[in-house]
């Protein structure tokens, strides 16, 4: 008999709360289209590489191939003097390739982007300069040494850079050659803060290049202390290993690259139920998209 008015209670409860939904309509505004164009360029880059493609509607059908209706005019100004100007169809505007052209450090490249269906677009940016690299290790009891210390000079005014080493390998035997990676590692210490998070919290080491932020430095010169995991540095050790040497990389990066990676990033860190959408950085004025550069130095030791 007790189990009968539990079912009936749990029926008449049901029906309450059915009889208290609400039916609520949300209006999402309808945007129009709009040329999306991606371009992270830089000097160490062997080919200068830019997409255009078509912004989709929040609701309805999505294309498959995000193609821009038409031709796409594009125009590319290096400070003031024109570099490229050329019209590309709507399957060639999906990937551009300027095997010619090689950004250079200072410069301020402009673009400017136009369709028949979508209107015009335009973009700048500035290339950032190198930066002086010194590494040295601070520990001997082994070679490669676990741990290191890197110091860089000349950062730029706005921006920040990313720094990673990787573990170059040269096998023994004609014709062996090399292999490169990156070797996971912690930063101890140094004159940095706001570093990029770790892809797993749970990890020990950090797998993608650290993003500092190179306000945080003095008179634009900082340095840093690393300890790589030795367990990679073992395989210097194996019998078919001719050498090993450590490359340090530092990647300059412009305001505009900056902002993008780090909304970006946190685009990707995102994914709680209630969390509200991030959004991705854009600088290209009536349109969608980034147009930055970046610059790299290297030390091989």
């Amino acid at each position: 008999m007790k189990r009968i008015f539990s079912l009936v209670g749990l029926f008449v409860f049901m029906v309450l709360w059915a009889a208290c939904e609400r039916t609520l309509e949300v209006e999402v505004p309808e945007e129009p289209p709009r040329l999306v164009v991606n371009s992270l360029f830089a000097p160490y880059k062997p080919l200068w590489e830019i997409t255009f493609t078509q912004s989709q509607p929040t609701i309805g059908p999505v294309s498959q191939d995000f193609l821009v209706h038409g031709n796409v005019h594009v125009t590319i100004q290096e400070n003031d003097r024109t570099i490229h100007d050329s019209t590309y169809t709507a399957e060639g505007a999906r990937w551009i390739a300027l095997p010619s052209l090689r950004p250079q450090a200072g410069k301020t490249y402009r673009l400017r982007a136009s369709s028949d269906s979508l209107g015009a677009i335009e973009a700048e940016t500035t290339v950032p300069p190198p930066v002086t690299v010194r590494a040295e290790p601070t520990s001997s009891t082994r070679s490669p040494a676990v741990s290191w210390r890197l110091e860089i000079d000349d950062l730029p005014e706005v921006g920040a850079y990313m720094a990673y080493p990787s573990l170059i390998v040269y096998y023994a035997g004609a014709g062996s050659g090399g292999a490169e990676a990156v070797i996971p590692y912690q930063v101890v210490a140094g004159t940095v803060v706001v570093p990029a998070p770790a892809p797993d919290a749970e990890d020990e080491y950090y797998y993608d290049p650290f993003l500092f932020d190179d306000r945080l430095f003095t008179d634009k010169t900082g340095w840093i202390e690393w300890s790589l995991d030795s367990a990679t540095l073992d395989q210097c050790g194996h019998p078919n290993v001719d050498s090993c040497h450590i490359r340090w990389t530092v990647i300059t990066l412009s305001e505009d690259a900056e902002r993008y990676l780090r909304s970006y990033q946190a685009a990707q860190n995102r994914g709680g139920l209630f969390e509200a959408p991030a959004t991705i950085y854009s600088n290209v004025k009536n349109g969608i998209g980034i147009w930055a550069a970046t610059n790299r130095s290297t030390i091989i030791r």
